[in-house]
């Protein structure tokens, strides 16, 4: 488990703003948290990112047991961002603000360049690392964000997922199957009770590049060609166009073993369990 909660409360004066009596939430998946206004969201993830103390409670991060008054956090606190949802970011260039983090971590100035290219080109911000961040758009803005927390590298992304994230509306079939339209041509087999316009995520690390002799009968195949290949800390990242960019987290000896290189056609699949929706 990467976070365990027990009897966790956060109390200012007379007012009780978050009652958990126990939350879990695993290692390598995705989490939503969903509520009305004054539910004590951002006071949670606050306290998870080690901002705040509770007022009670038991919290382990890696099955260790955090205790705010007596351990110095700050090794932990570098595992764990958390991006606003407003963020300031620093009157300079959007580079700058992706580079210090990682600079006052000591990475060379060679490895912080690539890092900083790699983090912006996953939020679709190729172009604007000499933009000046103070001008950009309020979306702009939010994303520039997202990549300086990507940049560091941390265990836990609070809150939200940065890629493969899509708008669709979701259909049932006569045999009661769900199907989740995508644009025109695109459509998964996903399981779930809602319908209707949604967005959903597809768990990069779940989807597998298929060879022509590993093909077999399964639902969401999909023909695409991949068109991009970066490596990403001990994996290897790759994006496929099926009509749409898809994200895919492979190993390098899978991708060895398969023998893909960019250019290549490929058969994407992306089972059930991997889409999850919002």
């Amino acid at each position: 488990m990467l976070f365990s909660i027990k009897d966790l409360t956060k109390v200012y004066g007379n007012r009780t703003v978050l009652n958990l009596p126990d939350l879990v939430f695993e290692k390598g998946r995705i989490y939503a948290l969903e509520g009305p206004n004054g539910s004590g969201k951002t006071t949670l993830l606050e306290i998870l990112s080690l901002l705040m103390p509770p007022s009670t409670g038991i919290i382990l991060y890696d099955d260790k047991k955090i205790d705010f008054a007596n351990s110095d956090l700050t090794p932990i606190r570098r595992e764990i961002v958390m991006v606003q949802q407003h963020p300031v970011l620093f009157t300079t260039t959007v580079y700058k603000n992706l580079e210090f983090g990682l600079k006052i971590r000591g990475i060379s100035k060679m490895e912080r360049q690539r890092i900083v290219e790699e983090s912006l080109d996953l939020v679709g911000m190729q172009g604007f690392s000499h933009a000046l961040a103070h001008k950009l758009s309020g979306g702009e803005t939010q994303r520039v964000a997202i990549a300086r927390a990507l940049a560091c590298s941390p265990r836990v992304q609070v809150p939200s997922t940065y890629e493969n994230i899509l708008a669709g509306k979701i259909v049932v079939d006569q045999t009661g199957r769900s199907r989740c339209l995508i644009g025109e041509n695109l459509a998964l087999s996903l399981k779930t009770e809602k319908k209707g316009s949604v967005k959903l995520t597809i768990d990069p690390s779940r989807i597998t590049l298929l060879t022509p002799q590993e093909i077999r009968e399964h639902e969401n195949l999909f023909q695409g060609r991949l068109t991009e290949l970066a490596e990403d800390q001990a994996l290897v990242r790759g994006v496929v166009n099926i009509g749409i960019p898809i994200y895919v987290l492979l190993s390098g000896e899978s991708l060895k073993d398969k023998g893909l290189t960019v250019g290549d056609a490929v058969t994407v699949l992306c089972p059930p369990e991997a889409i999850h929706v919002l």
